[in-house]
């Protein structure tokens, strides 16, 4: 997150406000809920799409009060290509990995149900 405030600040502030403030209403009362995301496909989710807004965080969902999060500029489909943001695609390329590590084993809940373990450590070349 803190790399997304400082790449998209300066142009996006009034964006990067309203991300951050639905972040900290989220984390502090009530959760991860459905109703903040949009689906994107390939397990991704993208937070809140203010209509006039360019900038979109991305998201993989993972149960009610864990996300993974890239963010990036939204880039609107076009009939010669899919549109995907650079951040698009590598959040595609991580759900696909993450979930895939999830069903080899080597990425699961803790004994206790709160934060994933194992292998999560993500090189470029993985994705």
């Amino acid at each position: 997150m803190e790399h997304f405030i400082r790449q998209y600040t300066t142009h996006h502030r009034r964006e990067v406000g309203a991300i951050a403030a639905l972040l900290r209403e989220m984390g502090g009362q009530v959760g991860t809920q459905e109703k903040f995301f949009r689906y994107a496909g390939n397990g991704i989710y993208f937070l809140c799409d203010f209509p006039d807004h360019t900038l979109r965080l991305y998201c993989i969902r993972l149960g009610e009060n864990l996300l993974l999060l890239g963010g990036g500029e939204k880039v609107v489909t076009t009939a010669t290509g899919t549109g995907d943001s650079p951040e698009m695609i590598r959040m595609k390329q991580v759900s696909q990995d993450i979930f895939g590590r999830m069903s080899a084993g080597n990425v699961y809940w803790s004994s206790d149900k709160s934060p994933l373990t194992g292998d999560l450590i993500f090189e470029k070349d993985d994705t």
